[in-house]
């Protein structure tokens, strides 16, 4: 049944999203054509058609912008309609646990995040190869020979990072939904306003501590080591970093399904 709802989830969001998609991708040709133009322009191959040029830039990110916002808002839209309004009693009287219904909402959720951000990137590289082009370097590099095995990991390491990062945050807006829905209309829009002042400052911190004082003091810490000792220090340090974000995860997902249990108990 699990599989069944999923597809269900997906098949709404997606007969939205692929329009969005689309025009992403033309958004990409604009902004990589954009980008040659100014080229141009700055080495004199073509008329002065800077300004045409930025006004091109302008258009391709705020269409990708649009695409990459959609894909979220049709995810936290779907969810609030399935489970706090009026089509919430409906969701509920279906032959299915809460718990395959609150994973079926996650799941396709992190299915879109997935599939949004490999478009993104698509788009991005169309614009880089018709703007800038890609040119190939004739030089010879020294292999490092642990090289490919830390890439390896560091890449594993760094996909599962963003992985349970995506999670993490899917279900703290699941659970920001479950509790507004507790509260009257007009409460909604001011308790949303100091939530977002509040993770908007909680992140400013947290990003100041990670690139500042944070990475400065690692570094300090790893520069008297071994080449090689710091870097399994550093991947097991990222390793340490996913393995906090998922037991996040599992308490944001309890925190949520007791929610969603006990304010929605329709039995």
């Amino acid at each position: 049944m699990l599989g069944k709802l999923i597809k269900y989830d997906l098949r709404y969001v997606m007969r939205y999203l692929w329009i969005l998609a689309v025009a992403s991708l033309g958004g990409a040709f604009i902004g990589g054509f954009s980008i040659k133009l100014i080229n141009n322009s700055v080495s004199g191959l073509g008329g002065d058609l800077i300004a045409l040029g930025v006004i091109g830039i302008m258009i391709a990110v705020l269409v990708l912008s649009a695409f990459a916002l959609a894909s979220a808002v049709f995810i936290f839209y779907r969810f609030n309609q399935n489970f706090y309004t009026d089509e919430g009693y409906l969701t509920f009287t279906l032959p299915v646990k809460k718990s395959e219904l609150l994973l079926s909402k996650l799941i396709s959720g992190i299915a879109v995040f997935s599939v949004s951000t490999v478009i993104l990137f698509i788009d991005i590289v169309i614009m880089i190869a018709i703007g800038e082009g890609f040119e190939s370097s004739g030089g010879t590099t020294v292999q490092d020979p642990r090289s490919p095995l830390l890439s390896v990991i560091y890449f594993v390491e760094g996909v599962t990072l963003v992985f349970a990062a995506a999670v993490l945050v899917t279900l703290l807006v699941f659970i920001f939904i479950s509790l507004s829905s507790m509260l009257k209309k007009k409460h909604r829009i001011i308790i949303g306003v100091i939530v977002a002042y509040l993770l908007s400052g909680a992140l400013s911190m947290l990003f100041s501590f990670a690139f500042g004082f944070g990475s400065r003091s690692i570094i300090d810490m790893l520069a008297g080591l071994d080449a090689v000792v710091q870097d399994w220090l550093s991947a097991l340090m990222l390793l340490t970093v996913d393995l906090l974000l998922f037991m996040l995860c599992a308490v944001a997902y309890t925190a949520e399904y007791r929610i969603l249990d006990k304010h929605l108990n329709l039995s």
